[in-house]
């Protein structure tokens, strides 16, 4: 079976502006939650509930830009 050389997207422009806005919106929830986990001096251990918005900010970020 021949591959072709150009990928194959499975969303359109307007899956690919959601996925990307949810990702930005998941990043920028990650960050301000760092910053307020830092300033009111909480445990480390407290910091992996960061990993929550994190994955879902490198999810939406990456099926964006692969259109997938």
């Amino acid at each position: 079976m021949e591959q072709s050389k150009h990928p194959v997207s499975n969303i359109g422009p307007g899956g690919q502006r959601k996925r990307a806005t949810w990702g930005a919106g998941s990043l920028a929830v990650a960050v301000g939650l760092a910053v307020v986990l830092i300033a009111t001096d909480q445990p480390r251990l407290f910091r992996l509930i960061l990993a929550v918005p994190l994955w879902g900010a490198g999810l939406g970020l990456l099926q964006a830009k692969g259109k997938t």
